[in-house]
């Protein structure tokens, strides 16, 4: 049997679970993005690349309906580029796609889609988008960061928080 990378499986977005990386199929098709939960129960999306639009991203909305995707379940890789490390977090946690270490705990800032809501912040730990923002007590950020798939690098998307301020 050949051995795929990266490895995915087929599956209805509802069957994932929070913090898998998927690829929407369908009129959103190519867009990554990542299955999450709200903090109570309801189903969601965080949209890192493609997305609707030309929506800012990474963005953030409730599921609406169900949808066939691709999910790499948790076979992706973060890396941060240690230059973009920022200690003054008040001013980097307005940074959408910024990376937020707290503790334990790694967020990601990101939009919502309707302006009517407010900013979140999605803990790669559980999979859950909040919006309360971390404690700024023992906090770094990291403004530019990768994704990579996979066990090798065979997509790498890059994010650039600093970039973001201006659109």
């Amino acid at each position: 049997m050949p051995y795929i990378v990266p490895c995915f499986v087929t599956r209805s977005l509802l069957t994932c679970k929070p913090g898998e990386l998927i690829r929407l199929l369908g009129s959103e098709q190519g867009t990554l993005a990542l299955s999450v939960s709200f903090p109570h129960g309801e189903p969601g999306i965080v949209y890192l690349h493609g997305g609707r639009d030309g929506q800012p991203l990474p963005s953030w909305s409730s599921l609406s309906q169900d949808q066939t995707v691709l999910s790499y379940g948790n076979m992706f890789t973060l890396d941060v580029d240690d230059a973009s490390m920022r200690f003054d977090i008040n001013e980097a946690m307005n940074m959408r796609g910024v990376l937020i270490s707290c503790g334990d705990n790694l967020f990601l800032r990101a939009n919502p889609e309707q302006k009517s809501q407010s900013a979140g912040y999605y803990n790669w730990q559980t999979g859950i988008i909040q919006d309360e923002r971390p404690d700024p007590g023992v906090s770094v950020a990291f403004t530019r960061w990768s994704l990579i798939i996979g066990n090798v690098i065979t997509r790498k998307f890059d994010f650039d928080s600093e970039k973001q301020l201006a659109a």
